[in-house]
């Protein structure tokens, strides 16, 4: 049967954490607690594996994530230029909106010259 790491709470491997942080060895630390040094070993390390796992897979999906081209943005550009003039022209409520932030710039504009 495969050794398990006995459970202990997330206080305890804090303060183990700390211990080793200060220069204690496995060894010591595990007869504060009275533990396995392996259990110490693996309560320690769990959290940094933990967080190099994380950056792992962020930079994974960064790298992953592709850049559109310039055809991609072309399109993506031309549907929203269609989307907001159909809105416009069907949607009254909105065609107010459009016409007062129009009206709004405008003087903004007039104002800062």
């Amino acid at each position: 049967m495969k050794w398990k790491p006995r459970k202990i709470t997330p206080e305890l491997a804090e303060q183990m954490r700390k211990l080793k942080a200060e220069g204690k060895s496995y060894a010591e630390i595990a007869k504060m607690f009275n533990v396995r040094p392996s259990t110490v070993q693996y309560h320690v390390n769990a959290k940094y594996k933990q967080s190099a796992i994380m950056r792992a897979r962020k930079s994974y999906k960064m790298r992953k994530k592709k850049q559109p081209t310039e055809e991609e943005l072309a399109r993506r550009r031309e549907y929203w230029r269609m989307y907001r003039y159909n809105r416009y022209h069907s949607d009254e409520e909105f065609r107010r909106r459009v016409i007062e932030l129009a009206k709004r710039y405008q003087q903004k504009k007039r104002h800062a010259n």
